[in-house]
Parts: structure tokens; C-alpha cells; sequence
């Protein structure tokens, strides 16, 4: 008998993963055209901030395209374990875990960087609240 959670319990977690590099990726584009915009126009304090905000992004969608890379060879490794070699059992799950830590990571990370952007746009008033433009 094999042991399909092996294989399919890395599966379950790519959708939202997924949903999360998009969503952080549009961020990432979004910030990308703002610190163009702050650099054209020349001020100097808001490219600072952008820039950590990029750093917080960056480190984000890294950790959410590895932990990708991670799950998929748990699951590919939870299908050779189950059907031939029951006693390395402890890889495909040990490489869940680590896909589970790094979005853990990512998550943090986000939370950071929303942090940061509230901060932001509560000691700054004149910011528009809802494009974060002033």
C-alpha cells in the first residue's frame, strides 16, 4: 500500500503559494513604478523607504519561489519513496517542512512590509490613503 500523503500534501499548498507571488508580485511592479516616480521628481527621503519596502518584497517573492522549487521536489520524491524506498520516508517530509518554513518566511516578510507602509502613510497625511500617493 502506498502512502499518497507523500506526494499529494506538498501539491495542496503550491495554489496558494502561488496566489501568493502574484499578489506580491504586483506589488513588487506597483513599487517598482513609484521609486521611478520618487526619482524623477527628485525626493530623496521617499526612495529610502521604497528601497527597504523593495528589500522586504524581494526576500519575499525569493523565499515564495523556493519554497515552490522545495515542494515540487517533495512531492516528485514522495512518489519515488512510496512506491519503492519506504524507509526514506523522512526526506519528502523534512523537504514539506522546509517549503512550509520558507512560507512561514515569506509571510513574516509581507507583514513587514505592510508595516512599514502604514507607517508611512500614518506619518505622512497628505498621502492618499488608497493609490499611497501624495
Amino acid at each position: 500500500m502506498e502512502n499518497t500523503g507523500l506526494w499529494v500534501a506538498p501539491l495542496l499548498l503550491m495554489p496558494g503559494v502561488c496566489l501568493l507571488i502574484l499578489s506580491t508580485s504586483m506589488r513588487w511592479g506597483q513599487l517598482h513604478q513609484e521609486l521611478v516616480r520618487q526619482q524623477s521628481e527628485g525626493h530623496e527621503d521617499a526612495i529610502s523607504h521604497l528601497c527597504q519596502r523593495a528589500r522586504l518584497l524581494h526576500r519575499t517573492l525569493v523565499s515564495l519561489y523556493v519554497s515552490i522549487a522545495v515542494l515540487s521536489l517533495s512531492s516528485l520524491l514522495g512518489t519515488l519513496v512510496s512506491r519503492w524506498f519506504a524507509s526514506m520516508q523522512w526526506l519528502p517530509e523534512s523537504l514539506a517542512f522546509v517549503g512550509i518554513v520558507l512560507i512561514t518566511y515569506a509571510s513574516v516578510q509581507l507583514i513587514r512590509e505592510s508595516r512599514l507602509l502604514i507607517t508611512v502613510l500614518v506619518d505622512n497625511p497628505a498621502i492618499n490613503v488608497t493609490t499611497g500617493k501624495g
